[in-house]
């Protein structure tokens, strides 16, 4: 969990300077790295445990050793932030040779604070962002625990996390069309995904059909997707540049709560009927967050 936190916040603002060429492209391409490392990880995991030899000990030697390699990778890799107006090397890579605009020499201490404090961070980020990993758990960490496909429980867990994550990462294209095509509408369109997601998981759960698990996976997985690049895309049009790696990390913060969700469904969950209960309210939820999360952008003009 620390790794993860560590990671995330400094690599998605990595990825978002890197993204110079297509500042707009920036959500899309950090949500498809946070993708593939969270959905491949778990689908080798699974496949590794499930056929490999010792199953407790060889899924955690693959990730030892991919980390010591990207460790070693990264150890020496140039800062991409721009200093005193002067192209870096990532710059120079990108045939950037003025400092971008939006980047000013200085930044006010306060403005990380002020940001996190404002009406337009507060009445929308605590709200949405949960349901980043609120639909992708309901998906890879809930459905599975409840149909169960027998014979191959490991695999298949991590089967369906790579398919939901996978999904994600796929969707991206779709999503920055629907942001392009009218700013604030992708939250809309994601959550509008999770509503049909998890009215599905609580049919899967009445019927008891493990197949249902695949367009489960795929269009809460989509879901996740399209509300984590509108969540990012609304961090990039509030804050300031100097303060993106703790504006992520603060983001992604939020989207942890998502992960809460497994919990309670394990502790309030423990029939056939409250199980699909859980489902149904899930989707009843996620569009009355919509509907009551004013725009960001109305708030901070």
């Amino acid at each position: 969990g620390a790794a993860a936190g560590a990671a995330l916040g400094p690599g998605s603002a990595w990825v978002t300077e890197l993204s110079d060429d297509d500042r707009a492209a920036a959500p899309k391409r950090v949500t498809v790295a946070l993708s593939v490392g969270f959905g491949g990880g778990p689908l080798v995991a699974g496949v590794v445990a499930q056929w490999a030899p010792w199953p407790e000990a060889s899924p955690y030697s693959v990730h030892f050793l991919v980390s010591i390699v990207a460790a070693a990778l990264l150890w020496r890799t140039p800062d991409p932030s721009f200093d005193h107006g002067a192209p870096t090397k990532v710059a120079e890579h990108l045939g950037t040779t003025e400092r971008p605009s939006d980047r000013p020499d200085t930044a006010p201490k306060e403005t990380f604070w002020e940001t996190v404090r404002s009406a337009a961070f507060i009445r929308t980020i605590p709200f949405t962002a949960p349901w980043v990993f609120g639909a992708a758990t309901m998906s890879f960490a809930i459905a599975p625990s409840v149909i169960h496909v027998p014979g191959f429980s490991t695999a298949s867990a991590g089967v369906i996390t790579g398919i939901t994550m996978g999904s994600g990462a796929l969707v991206q294209p779709l999503a920055q069309r629907i942001e392009r095509w009218k700013q604030g509408a992708a939250m809309p369109a994601g959550l509008s995904l999770a509503v049909f997601g998890m009215l599905l998981a609580a049919t899967a759960f009445a019927v008891q059909i493990s197949a249902l698990l695949l367009p489960v996976a795929v269009i809460l997985g989509s879901a996740y997707g399209v509300i984590l690049v509108a969540g990012l895309r609304q961090i990039e049009t509030l804050g300031h540049s100097k303060d993106r790696a703790r504006l992520n990390a603060a983001y992604f913060s939020f989207t942890y709560i998502g992960f809460i969700q497994p919990f309670v469904f394990a502790v309030v969950a423990t029939t056939q009927t409250s199980q699909i209960i859980f489902a149904v309210v899930g989707a009843l939820a996620s569009p009355a967050t919509t509907l009551a999360t004013p725009d960001a952008r109305h708030l901070s003009s």
